[in-house]
């Protein structure tokens, strides 16, 4: 990842509160709303020679997706965007904690410890969600335009995508317009 100091000097580093996971995806999406552009290279080769500290289906590593994934939305949208997204997204949660039926007690209490985290919380989140929002030059929309429309579960587990580079054909139509009074590259 390449980015201009100048990006990072308006929205600030990662969210050391994160720990770990989604901190990236956080920060791009404060440069989103700062006015920056984030390029991509699909064809790009990535050597991840991280993953070491958590395995994949280990407690804490599900319940700190569940739980930065919702406090990055909460830091992230303004307040019209979380009044609609929010019920949307704990009823997603809810829906997670079905896993319990299928005998996957990890993801199903993974989730809602993720929920009771971010309700125990709330002066840590609003304290973060200030501080994003301070730098912010740009709609929920323009953001929106930015991202992958789609559920990138949907397209996973019922499409087969296994890449980012699978929904690049999806994704073109972005990164070809949209970029009217985005702001500068970083």
């Amino acid at each position: 990842m390449f980015l201009r100091m100048d990006a990072l000097k308006t929205t600030g580093l990662l969210d050391e509160a994160f720990y770990m996971h989604m901190e990236e995806i956080d920060l791009c999406w404060r440069l989103h709303l700062s006015g920056y552009r984030i390029v991509s290279v699909p064809s790009s080769v990535i050597y991840h020679w991280g993953g070491f500290s958590l395995t994949a289906e280990s407690f804490l590593r599900l319940y700190l997706k569940h739980r930065n994934s919702l406090v990055m939305m909460i830091k992230n949208v303004s307040v019209g965007s979380l009044v609609t997204r929010l019920p949307i997204r704990l009823l997603i949660e809810f829906l997670t904690a079905g896993a319990l039926l299928k005998g996957d007690w990890k993801r199903a209490v993974a989730a809602w410890a993720g929920v009771l985290w971010v309700l125990a919380h709330p002066v840590n989140v609003l304290r973060r969600r200030t501080i994003a929002q301070k730098t912010r030059t740009v709609t929920d929309q323009a953001v929106d335009e930015r991202m992958y429309r789609g559920s990138v579960v949907w397209a996973y587990y019922l499409r087969g995508k296994t890449r980012a580079s699978d929904l690049v054909e999806e994704v073109k139509g972005l990164q070809e317009g949209g970029e009217q009074g985005a702001g500068g590259d970083f």
